[in-house]
Formats: C-alpha cells, structure tokens, sequence
C-alpha cells in the first residue's frame, strides 16, 4: 500500500515539475 501511495506521489510531483518547467520556458 505504502508503496502504490509513493508512486502516486512521484507521478504527481513529476506532472507539476513539468507544469513549473513549462511555465518557467515561457
């Protein structure tokens, strides 16, 4: 279980660097 959480989080974490990466390039 903790283990499915913390992947769920690292996807989350990835999806909003990307989002801030994106934003930052503009």
């Amino acid at each position: 279980i903790g283990l499915a959480i913390m992947i769920v989080f690292f996807k989350l974490y990835g999806d909003i660097s990307i989002y801030k990466i994106n934003l930052l390039s503009l």
